[in-house]
């Protein structure tokens, strides 16, 4: 399997004192033992799917691997509120060097993936956090049996936005220096009995010998708060202004992060089809983050995520529908190129009734299409129809040629799914027409390269080649690489299904080139998946079946449900290799 970079979440774990004196050697493997059920049972209670994640041995610990399709605040979760409990109730029915107590930190990040495991600077960091003196200290000032640190990624990006109830006042970060890193580990502590809790009694000074217990006042006795505040007048407005104040504050980071989020859009798909404006201009425009390259872009909205999610929600709460929708938009090319496909639905369908509250039809269009593509993703291709329908609707309801021939192409692909190639090559057929009167040349390439999908299942490969060679000149003059070695994959894999398997092979490793380069781990699986049946017909079983584990294991990173059918097809293989 080549090196492959792939976004984990990740959980890194080390029993306490695991080498010292008392511990024989039957004793270690039990204690590994025990972390490693303790784990399974956290993930399987925080609802994360069994293939999911992925643990590896560290000799006296766990690296954990979780992809990226689950939320980094549903793992977090079960590790505050279910790994204490499972480890208390194993200390509960041991004693002396069979008790067990842990180190664990939380971060996120890309990493690379090979035969060999994973490697990369943000594991590297992990483990760098939790082997600090600082969580070492904490561990050994706690009486349960569970200390957890998270990174800073993961403490702003995630605990500050208070998902599943979690308090950010419950961590304290902890300086860390450990060979080359110097970074914080916010951190959280365990009770005894095992229960989550934002301190330990060691943290809480006994009372002076002497000195009484303050003596608390149960709530009836405390005396009524006044009507109104009677201090001085200045101070008084100063409160009066706060919400005011702290809703412009709001205001100022929605801004924020709808100017950069629109940037770094805007640096990725520079060629996209914008039939809407993606950004407000507030009175005074914020500066967006900078950007250097696509690829920067795409890894800036990628690590801002749940951010920006965060951020969509509250611009619904408040009802700033538009400032809603418009970042769902700005998101485009973050779900386009990683899917995210559960936050893909539910962000885009809080942008669609942001749209249509918002009274903007042609919004409200553009991401019931974008909804659509998820859809079709997900293999739900009727509720993909849906949605290309009233896009399509919407759009003629507005006069919107360019958008009509947009949800017109979208609901092409879903009759070609659906198994209607005659209706689907109908509808492109459509699309094409309009796009070519608009002069509208990227959305007429994206409607040839489905076209010619579509003329190849037919068994027309004449039609579909010259339709795909169109589509690869278009997107090559733009440039697109994107769009270009997506169509190239489709001309390789039109080239394998009549016969020119040399030709395909070559196409198929000039595609995986550029989409390596773009970031987009779906397509570079498809071409993976395509590359192993192409080797499996020229009777090279063993080099088919890697390419297929590949991509299988890129099919499972952004949880398609491709993942199911290819791990059917290698089921057999692995038996053979087994037996």
């Amino acid at each position: 399997m080549p090196a492959v970079q792939a976004y984990r979440t990740i959980i890194v774990l080390d029993i306490e004192q695991y080498g010292r004196g008392g511990r024989d050697d039957r004793v270690r493997v039990e204690l590994r033992r025990i972390l490693r059920a303790a784990t399974a049972e956290t993930l399987a209670g925080a609802d994360v799917p069994a293939g999911a994640w992925s643990a590896s041995s560290t000799g006296d610990g766990l690296l954990v691997l979780v992809d990226p399709a689950v939320a980094a605040a549903s793992v977090l979760g079960g590790v505050l509120d279910r790994l204490p409990a499972a480890l208390t109730a194993h200390n509960r029915s041991a004693t002396g060097p069979a008790q067990i107590r842990v180190r664990a930190v939380l971060h996120a990040g890309h990493i690379m993936l090979d035969d060999q495991g994973a490697t990369g600077e943000q594991l590297n960091l992990a483990f760098r956090l939790l082997d600090s003196d600082g969580l070492r200290a904490r561990l050994r000032a706690v009486t349960g049996p569970l200390v957890v640190g998270v990174s800073e990624d993961i403490y702003r990006q995630v605990v500050t936005q208070r998902p599943l109830g979690l308090d950010p006042a419950t961590f304290a970060p902890v300086e860390v220096a450990v060979k080359e890193v110097r970074a914080s580990v916010w951190v959280h502590h365990s009770n005894a009995d095992g229960a989550p809790g934002g301190h330990d009694l060691a943290d809480v000074a006994p009372p002076q010998a002497g000195h009484e217990p303050l003596a608390v006042p149960a709530p009836s006795q405390l005396p009524a708060p006044p009507p109104h505040f009677t201090g001085r007048e200045e101070e008084r407005r100063a409160l009066d202004r706060l919400p005011a104040e702290a809703d412009a504050a709001v205001r100022r980071m929605l801004d924020w992060y709808l100017a950069s989020a629109d940037a770094a859009d805007r640096a990725v798909m520079p060629h996209r089809w914008r039939p809407v404006r993606a950004c407000a201009t507030p009175p005074q425009p914020p500066q967006p983050a900078p950007f250097d390259g696509a690829a920067a872009a795409l890894e800036w909205l990628e690590r801002e995520r749940l951010n920006l999610l965060a951020a969509v929600a509250e611009a619904a709460r408040r009802r700033w529908h538009p400032t809603a929708w418009q970042l769902v938009d700005a998101m485009w090319s973050l779900f386009l190129y990683h899917k995210h496909y559960r936050e893909w639905v539910a962000c885009h369908r809080t942008g669609i009734d942001s749209a249509r509250l918002d009274g903007s039809r042609q919004a409200e269009a553009l991401l019931s299409g974008h909804l659509g593509l998820a859809f079709h993703g997900l293999e739900d291709f009727g509720q993909a129809h849906q949605c290309f329908g009233r896009a399509a609707a919407m759009y003629r309801a507005t006069g919107d040629r360019h958008g009509e021939a947009s949800a017109l192409s979208g609901l092409g692909l879903a009759l070609h799914r659906l198994g209607r190639t005659g209706e689907a090559i109908e509808h492109f057929g459509k699309a094409a027409a309009i796009q070519r009167e608009l002069q509208d040349r990227r959305g007429e390439a994206l409607t040839l390269a489905d076209l010619g999908r579509a003329h190849s299942d037919a068994g027309r490969p004449g039609e579909a080649t010259g339709h795909l060679l169109h589509a690869r000149a278009v997107f090559a003059s733009l440039p697109d690489p994107y769009n270009q070695a997506r169509t190239v994959a489709a001309l390789a894999q039109t080239q394998a299904e009549h016969g020119q398997l040399g030709t395909a092979l070559g196409h198929l490793e000039q595609a995986m080139t550029a989409l390596r380069d773009v970031g987009s781990p779906y397509e570079q699986a498809q071409v993976l998946e395509l590359l192993g049946d192409a080797l499996r017909r020229l009777g090279d079983e063993a080099a088919g079946d890697h390419y297929h584990r590949h991509a299988l294991a890129l099919y499972q990173v952004v949880a398609s449900p491709r993942a199911r059918r290819l791990d059917a097809r290698l089921r057999p293989a692995r038996g053979n290799r087994q037996g």
